[in-house]
């Protein structure tokens, strides 16, 4: 599959963007140490740093290393970026040389194993850290597949498609699954899943292989041996084997779709497109094929049941990438031929990160280590409302800046998007994201500026935005404590914390508070110029003991806040950020404002032992 269909169409994790302050995201001690635990399954720039090493350990679950583990890093936001790779040795330790500036993900792969998953955010790193990846045994599903007569079906294709995760939250995406073939007795095991929900299928067409089977025009058969509107959801958890997963093989053939796909006049594209089926109404992804190379590009997906549908295409390399409108489809009782899919040019915006060093003679923060702006990774997430069609396009993109600080994001269906950035060094803050007038061109749209910013960039379809510029400031403050529940209770599940702008101080000194029991400063009246503009807001998930930490926070004055409030739910069913909602930000706001107990953070300021107490 080419990697702009990866840009294109697949459901990425949605990472923090706006805001400082993720909760939970990694800490760096001096010597640039990450408790790696979720790999990932931004005035000119001229600071540069001299390429490194990015080294660790990949860990068992009793805290082995794991020898023969292979670790890959790419650059973040840039897919056609050289990618690294090599090999734990006997002690899960490993080294990957000679890395350019830039901020990487990193994927472990090890065999039966999968990232133990802990909620901590983008999980980036750069040239010159310690890594720690730590990994968990993965779970087992094994049965068998047989004829309604009871006779073994041998070299049939069954996959697990993970639908729910540990929490029993939607699946950020159900793609291709895992997949495993029976052999001559009809014995499937299938091993490495990730805890959470799965449906077991067999037959119908591949999903992750080329490879064909007799069984690729039939329709699936689901365990234990239906359709899936009534298939059985498998509980799978780390390190046990389910067996008995059996599956009555119901050989049914299923129906085609099929058709053509062609390019609109001002595109040129002549790249084999890649097609995928989802059904409606969800991300949940039924079949993919890729088109004839030659034009127009024809295609037929195979294996398909009744029901109702929809079919997008994609094609092109990077920074010219095409997609089709999502095209809805009802399959009654037969084939669906005839289709044309026209590929149009997908949005681009670009533009210019800007890191706002401190003035000269001011004292430096806690990292000593000079940012860059190739460690930064710039974010464009779309908002998208409830009742909005379903464009099935990846939400959220990533632009990898240059050593001059300019980037580039492509890809962009329609709609409107939140602008943030990932930043790795500690030290730094998002301090605005505006839009620059003196950049226009005649056939594109320049951003309008964005300055207390409480609206979305609105995209149309093939429109190229540009002039916007990412501000950056140095001098960030970061906050790290604890939730503690009224005496006799416990914390409700789902607690988040917010921080909310209260105002800005002046004075040249404030004091942190390090306990919200003590005496403070009364409420100062809030800054109109900040109550609405989302950088300054942040949340993050309360763990089950409490405990919560936020990094990248904007100097200033903030209500503190103990609350299950999260926003609308995206497509892909993860929340946005509660203040991407003005209600939500008043909500918040009066709630901040009735608790009188703010805190201010200075400049560089790092508070980790913060106690919130939590009486509702």
């Amino acid at each position: 599959m080419k990697m702009a269909l990866s840009a294109l169409l697949m459901l990425l994790v949605a990472a923090p963007i706006v805001g400082a302050g993720a909760g939970g995201l990694p800490q760096r001690d001096s010597g640039q140490s990450v408790d790696w635990s979720e790999p990932p399954t931004s005035a000119p720039c001229e600071n540069k740093v001299a390429s490194g090493a990015i080294s660790g350990r990949v860990l068992g679950e009793s805290g082995q290393g794991l020898m023969g583990a292979t670790v890959t890093a790419g650059v973040a936001g840039r897919p056609g970026a050289e990618k690294y790779s090599t090999r734990t040795d006997e002690e899960g330790k490993f080294r990957l040389p000679n890395i350019s500036s830039g901020a990487y993900a990193l994927t472990v792969h090890a065999a039966g194993y999968v990232a133990e998953r802990t909620g901590t955010g983008h999980n980036l790193c750069r040239p010159g850290d310690s890594v720690t990846v730590h990994m968990i045994k993965g779970g087992v599903v094994t049965g068998a597949v047989s004829t309604a007569e009871g006779e073994p079906v041998p070299g049939v294709r069954v996959v697990a498609v993970r639908i729910r995760d540990a929490e029993g939250r939607p699946a950020a995406s159900t793609g291709a699954g895992h997949e495993r073939r029976t052999d001559d007795r009809g014995i499937y095991r299938i091993y490495g899943l990730e805890p959470g929900s799965y449906l077991v299928m067999a037959g119908g067409a591949a999903h992750s292989s080329n490879l064909k089977t007799p069984y690729d025009r039939d329709v699936p058969t689901y365990a234990p041996s239906s359709t899936r509107d009534a298939a059985a959801e498998i509980a799978v958890r780390s390190g046990e084997e389910i067996s008995g997963v059996d599956i009555r093989y119901r050989g049914e053939a299923g129906h085609v779709i099929s058709g053509i796909i062609t390019a609109d006049a001002d595109s040129g594209s002549d790249s084999a497109p890649d097609v995928r089926l989802f059904r409606a109404g969800t991300e949940s992804i039924e079949a993919e094929e890729t088109g004839s190379e030659a034009a127009p590009h024809t295609f037929a997906i195979y294996g398909i049941a009744d029901g109702e549908y929809d079919v997008v295409a994609a094609s092109g390399e990077e920074d010219a990438e095409m997609a089709t409108a999502a095209r809805h489809i009802s399959v009654k009782g037969a084939d669906v031929g005839g289709l044309r899919l026209v590929l149009a040019p997908t949005g681009h915006m670009s533009g210019r990160l800007v890191l706002e060093a401190e003035p000269a003679g001011s004292a430096g923060c806690m990292d000593k280590r000079a940012a860059v702006p190739q460690e930064i990774v710039i974010v464009a997430r779309r908002f998208e409302a409830k009742d909005a069609g379903r464009s099935h396009t990846a939400s959220t993109a990533y632009g990898a800046p240059d050593d001059k600080g300019e980037f580039a994001i492509s890809g962009l269906a329609s709609g409107s998007y939140y602008i943030g950035a990932i930043l790795l060094p500690d030290d730094w803050y998002i301090r605005a994201v505006t839009g620059d007038a003196t950049q226009s061109k005649p056939s594109r749209r320049t951003a309008p500026p964005k300055q207390g910013f409480a609206e979305p960039f609105s995209m149309k379809a093939g429109e190229h935005i540009e002039g916007v510029s990412v501000m950056v400031a140095e001098g960030a403050s970061a906050l790290a404590g604890q939730v503690v529940p009224k005496a006799g209770s416990r914390l409700k599940p789902g607690l988040r914390v917010h921080l909310v702008p209260i105002s800005v101080p002046t004075e040249p000194e404030v004091l942190a508070k390090s306990d919200s029991d003590s005496p403070g400063p009364e409420p100062a009246p809030r800054d109109k110029e900040f109550a609405d503009d989302i950088l300054r807001y942040a949340e993050s998930a309360v763990a089950a003991d409490g405990k919560f930490a936020f990094r990248n926070l904007a100097p200033g004055r903030y209500g503190v806040v103990a609350n299950t409030m999260t926003g609308e739910p995206s497509v892909e069913g993860d929340p946005y950020p509660a203040a991407w909602s003005a209600a939500n930000r008043k909500a918040l706001q009066r709630e901040a404002e009735s608790s009188g107990k703010p805190v201010d953070l200075k400049r560089c300021q790092r508070i980790s032992d913060y106690t919130l107490r939590y009486e509702n």
